[in-house]
């Protein structure tokens, strides 16, 4: 065999067995990144259904509250339109006067 092949084979090996290596790496930080980032979502969805657990009950609260403002401010709304308009009032003023 030419001494010449001989080194082009090996190089060509090396340069094999490297490339090897690196897909190696590769798969193996690509399988990590595939876990943290499973991990990162589990996270976050464990902490938006403990936050939402945890706050359930003053949540409830606010928002009984909240409604029971409406219903306050609906019951002022009907009571400021229960009130006279201005032609009633114009009209006891002209029975009023001589």
């Amino acid at each position: 065999m030419d001494p010449e092949l001989k080194t082009l084979i090996k190089e060509n090996l090396a340069l094999a067995r490297e490339t090897n290596e690196l897909v190696h790496k590769m798969h193996s930080a690509q399988k990590w990144a595939r876990f943290l980032r499973l991990l990162y979502w589990l996270v976050l969805i464990g902490i938006s259904v403990g936050a939402f657990y945890y706050l359930s009950g003053p949540l409830q609260t606010l928002i009984d509250t909240y409604r029971g403002l409406l219903g306050g401010f609906e019951k002022a709304q009907q009571g400021v339109s229960s009130f006279p308009d201005t032609s009633t009032f114009q009209n006891l003023l002209d029975k009023v006067r001589p």
